[in-house]
């Protein structure tokens, strides 16, 4: 309890008009304390794990981004040993994939240090599977808003590992999405507004990232296909051949089981 009588500590002092100076000296001789607790070598995960919360509880009310992106850095490990089970409550969950997203909103900048965490939680994030928890969450928003900043932020300077591990993310989240058809639809757009010719010029990383995404998945939306080209009032002869492929056997299938579905009299 040593770490949470310090943390509430400095939380006190910083109500009580003590100065900032004192708050942060106080700050570093925990963070000290604890990061050098895990420096040593741990044969019991249990205990590493209590390590690593004590050091993401001394930082948790940190408003900095890139202090908040190291904690969803450790965090995303103690999901990674504690896997399958969720460590922490719902809520916490929920704000673990939301500060997540903002490190992943840092792939175009391509510096600093949230960047090198974003990768690091994109790693982490493809090796555990911590995003099917997402799923689980009902977290569809936070989803969609991931989808678009991969897709949206993949350059060809970054590592090829980071467009990997993207792709591996994304496959597994509508390989899992069973349940639900109306986010399916939506996810299907969402790959649809990158997958026009023009961005195999304009934005050939994001395209092919799209275009591998769809091949992978393309049992799981190939019957939504119709719906989504539809609904987005773009001729279909203006995406990626994958799509107009996938639509055209959509499409025939329907047709097929509508005819099948008649009964005709003598």
């Amino acid at each position: 309890m040593h770490f949470l009588i310090s943390w509430l500590k400095c939380k006190n002092m910083s109500g009580s008009g003590a100065s900032d100076a004192s708050i942060v000296e106080d700050l570093k001789k925990s963070l000290m304390e604890y990061g050098s607790e895990l420096v040593k070598p741990y044969d019991c995960t249990e205990v590493l794990t209590e390590r690593l919360d004590k050091l993401e509880h001394l930082l948790s009310g940190h408003s900095e981004l890139d202090v908040r992106v190291s904690v969803v850095s450790c965090i995303s490990q103690i999901i990674r040993i504690t896997a399958p089970d969720e460590p922490y409550g719902e809520a916490d969950m929920k704000e673990f994939f939301s500060i997540a997203n903002r490190a992943f909103g840092m792939f175009p900048c391509m510096y600093g240090r949230a960047y090198s965490k974003a990768i690091s939680i994109l790693n982490t994030m493809s090796f555990s599977e911590s995003c099917l928890m997402m799923l689980d969450l009902e977290l569809h928003d936070s989803i969609f808003h991931m989808f678009h900043l991969f897709l949206g932020g993949i350059r060809t300077q970054h590592p090829y590992e980071v467009f990997i591990n993207m792709e591996k993310i994304m496959t597994m989240v509508i390989h899992n999405n069973v349940d639900y058809d109306e986010f399916s639809l939506v996810l299907v757009k969402t790959l649809l507004n990158y997958l026009r010719k023009e961005n195999q010029n304009v934005a050939p990383v994001s395209f092919k990232l799209a275009v591998n995404t769809l091949k992978n998945c393309s049992a799981d939306l190939k019957t939504y296909l119709p719906e989504a080209v539809g609904s987005l009032d773009v001729p279909i002869e203006d995406y990626a051949e994958v799509v107009v492929s996938l639509f055209q056997e959509a499409t025939q299938k329907q047709i097929t089981v509508c005819l099948t579905s008649f009964t005709f009299f003598p």
